[in-house]
């Protein structure tokens, strides 16, 4: 088993922006900390999972390999590079997420 990040399992929550706008600062508030307490959970849960499948297999008999810290940064840039592609085509916007995603200072490229 190639064991790479590549990618995120995080959550979205979509809101109109003008009904979130209209909401009282409280209620924003609230739906802002379940936002941010459903990744954190939810990271969680899918870490104990990954574990939990990583040693099962592993004592099945599977290897379980990495890359170097250069080709997981290849690996990366690849995947970001392909998937950003793909998604500017469905919507422009994506650069925005893409300032940070394949900015050289994040954390996945250093």
């Amino acid at each position: 088993m190639l064991d790479e990040l590549f990618s995120s399992n995080g959550g979205g929550w979509l809101v109109n922006m003008k009904k979130w706008e209209s909401l009282p600062q409280n209620l924003k508030d609230v739906l802002t900390k379940a936002a941010t307490e459903t990744e954190i959970d939810g990271c969680r849960e899918w870490n104990g999972i990954v574990a939990k499948v990583k040693k099962d297999i592993s004592a099945a008999g599977v290897k379980i390999v990495k890359f170097s810290h250069e080709e997981s940064v290849k690996f990366y840039r690849n995947y970001r590079d392909k998937m950003g592609a793909s998604d500017l085509k469905l919507n422009p916007k994506v650069a925005e997420l893409q300032k940070f995603t394949l900015n050289p200072n994040f954390y996945r490229l250093k």
